[in-house]
């Protein structure tokens, strides 16, 4: 989608466009997160003030972060100058946006929204808009004036935000910083994706020991590599053992008897020039007809 598209989408955000507040929690569990939502109703005409504050917020030419930074697909090595989207059904993100639906068609309407802490999110029909900042905060020292006196202010405000850290397109999610990568647990999601591709290469026995392997794969940033891993590689190699001695002589590492195994077994240079080789931070330089690292192969333009 292109900019002048994704800047147009927030005209959805009107307030005759079914558009709905809540509040939301996500809790951390040890397999996975939860999501849970609340109503939070206002006054039609505090509602269409507030929509109309944030469509003046990215809409306008000074605030506009839209034009103020350069919208790219996100690629597990971007950095946050630019707004990286990526679809809804990528492997990152999909299985916790069933949840937030879910979560949202089944948002709790019996009050008790303060107990909804982590988020705000406004949704509307093609388009959903999540703030990661906490909208219930107690603020010290705030008065209010009652009758010729000022009277401390203890109770929770709701903080309604302008800015926002995700905005959910229809089939496109677009990260706005970097607090937004938290509310998917990229991080487990990297880990998990790097377990399932070690199980397949264990199946196809291309390594000597795939244990130290799966240890020096998940140290560090090398599961993030794993979102660019490359299953075509694995067939490629299996199935070729002059491919397979190619390789290994290029990078190099060390190969067996037979040229049928990588042998890598307590060597971690050679483990991580095998992680880089599968997630593509691998290529030729056309010249000296080399092999060099790069960030992730992508075709020329």
């Amino acid at each position: 989608m292109g900019k002048k598209n994704v800047i147009g989408k927030i005209n959805l955000l009107d307030s005759n466009n079914h558009v709905r507040i809540k509040t939301f929690s996500i809790k951390n569990n040890t397999d996975e997160k939860t999501y849970n939502f609340c109503d939070i109703r206002l006054d039609a005409k505090d509602l269409k003030e507030y929509i109309q504050e944030i469509q003046n917020y990215y809409l306008s030419e000074k605030e506009n972060i839209f034009n103020a930074k350069a919208i790219e697909k996100y690629n597990s090595y971007n950095t946050y100058d630019k707004i990286c989207y990526l679809k809804s059904t990528d492997m990152l993100v999909c299985k916790h946006l069933d949840k937030i639906e879910k979560a949202i068609s089944s948002a709790d309407k019996d009050g008790g929204a303060s107990k909804y802490d982590s988020g705000l999110a406004i949704i509307a029909d093609g388009i959903k808009l999540f703030s990661l900042s906490k909208p219930y905060r107690v603020y010290k020292h705030i008065f209010s004036f009652d009758k010729e006196k000022y009277k401390k202010c203890d109770e929770k405000f709701l903080v309604m935000p302008h800015a926002f850290d995700l905005m959910l397109l229809e089939d496109e999610l677009y990260l706005l910083n970097s607090k937004a990568e938290k509310m998917f647990d990229f991080d487990r999601s990297y880990k998990n994706k790097s377990k399932t591709k070690i199980k397949k290469l264990k199946q196809y026995q291309i390594i000597d020991d795939i244990k130290y392997f799966e240890k020096i794969s998940l140290k560090g940033h090398n599961p993030k590599k794993y979102y660019h891993f490359d299953d075509n590689k694995i067939r490629a190699l299996s199935l070729n053992s002059a491919t397979m001695k190619k390789v290994a002589e290029r990078l190099p590492v060390n190969i067996s008897k037979g040229n049928k195994q990588f042998v890598i077994k307590d060597d971690e240079k050679a483990a991580e020039r095998l992680i880089k080789f599968f997630c593509g931070q691998v290529a030729r330089d056309l010249l000296e007809d080399i092999a060099i690292e790069v960030p992730y192969i992508q075709p020329l333009e």
